[in-house]
């Protein structure tokens, strides 16, 4: 064969080995809703490669059903679409709201009788507080510590107390990440006494925290902070103990209460993290430690636990970052130890409109108003009437969270 044929070959050789790359790298970047089976993408590029660009604001999940559902360290409540209350998981000190106090596990989900609530919140000292459909602020699980529990510790355990600590002529029609929003929109924040004190004159729509941390998102989406001391997760300068806007900042949700982070999603749908970031739930490569560019995944519902971020976007997928346990899914693997850093994960199998995350699981809730949970399962805290942890989500049964008020 002559030496001008054998260059041609090559060369074709070359062109074909060439357009089998080209194909090769376009396969990898299809969406995971264009292949089949689905599956979960591991993110380690520095934009969620899924995520679409849209440069209009996206709507956001500020009232339902985001604000009713919750998760203490060891139980689950959720409010239905008949405004009843049901709680599963650990029932100590009285956690469950059924009126009496033990280690005992009830894996199965219970409806606390007599309570009609609009909105519902765990805090991390282990009372739940909600809102009733007649504008009260009732709670439950009141540790001993607590001196405005419902009489003495021996009653410690009593069902469901008006909390004594807020005005009695006002009508309260939310609880947000710790705090309450009143009928008048004013905010209202406890302190290490229990006793609500409200934060300025400014009118909110979500907000959390206490009377000494927190932060708060008003009508017109200006974001307020105010701390006793600094701290990292709160984007204060120095401290102040009033409310204090935030310039530059327009927000629209926030994520506030038990952890140690604080997430913000601004009117675009862009989240920012503050605060600890020990399992990159702040959104940092768990590689390369280097920041994640979020500004193209658009935010709808958000929620930050001990150990991970989780969000939905504007295209109802589910995403989650930071310790894989309880916040990120593994198929049908092993669940890995808490504190492991994972990079970003998303399932795009399921639609969803809320979610909230905990230091060892995530649940979300469905199009459908489904409540799904994945995560550790110790003290039944999946809803699915078991003790064994799932790496996959599994649906509580017989309940339907209502997607509008």
């Amino acid at each position: 064969m002559k030496g001008r044929d054998m260059r041609i070959i090559a060369i074709k050789i070359a062109r074909l080995l060439a357009a089998l790359f080209v194909i090769g790298g376009f396969s990898a970047t299809i969406p995971i809703a264009a292949a089949a089976p689905k599956e979960q993408t591991e993110i380690t590029e520095s934009v969620p490669p899924t995520a679409p660009v849209h440069e209009a604001p996206v709507k956001v999940v500020g009232d339902i059903p985001s604000q009713r559902i919750t998760m203490g360290h060891e139980h689950t409540c959720v409010i239905d679409d008949h405004n009843d209350v049901w709680c599963w998981g650990s029932n100590s000190f009285g956690k469950l709201g059924r009126g009496y106090a033990s280690d005992e596990v009830f894996p199965q989900k219970q409806a606390i009788q007599g309570l009609k609530a609009t909105s519902i919140f765990a805090k991390s000292n282990g009372k739940t507080c909600a809102t009733d459909t007649g504008g009260s602020v009732v709670c439950w699980g009141i540790q001993a510590t607590d001196k405005y529990a419902a009489g003495a510790t021996d009653k410690i355990n009593a069902p469901v107390q008006k909390h004594a600590g807020l005005p009695e002529d006002k009508k309260f029609k939310r609880a947000v990440g710790g705090c309450f929003i009143d009928s008048d929109d004013m905010l209202w924040c406890e302190n290490k006494q229990g006793i609500g004190q409200r934060m300025g004159d400014i009118k909110v729509h979500s907000g959390g925290g206490s009377s000494s941390e927190g932060c708060a998102v008003s009508l017109d989406h200006s974001l307020y902070c105010w701390e006793e001391k600094s701290t990292s997760r709160i984007p204060l300068e120095e401290p102040s103990k009033t409310p204090k806007k935030i310039e530059g900042m327009t927000a629209a949700l926030i994520s506030s209460g038990t952890s140690d982070n604080m997430c913000v999603v601004e009117t675009d749908g862009t989240p920012h993290c503050w605060g600890r970031d020990m399992f990159n739930e702040l959104g940092h490569d768990a590689k390369t430690r280097n920041k994640i560019d979020l500004s193209k995944l658009k935010v709808t519902s958000i929620s930050s636990g001990f150990h991970n971020t989780c969000v939905v976007d504007n295209r109802q997928v589910p995403w989650c970052w930071g310790g894989t346990f309880g916040g990120i899914v593994d198929e049908n693997k092993p669940l890995r130890g808490l504190g492991v850093p994972a990079n970003y994960k998303n399932l795009e199998v399921f639609d969803a409109v809320a979610v909230a995350t905990q230091d060892y699981r995530t649940c979300f809730v469905d199009t459908q108003g489904a409540f799904w949970c994945w995560g550790r399962n110790k003290d039944g805290t999946l809803g699915n009437g078991t003790t064994t942890d799932s790496a996959v989500p599994v649906k509580v049964e017989g309940l339907t969270v209502a997607l509008t008020p």
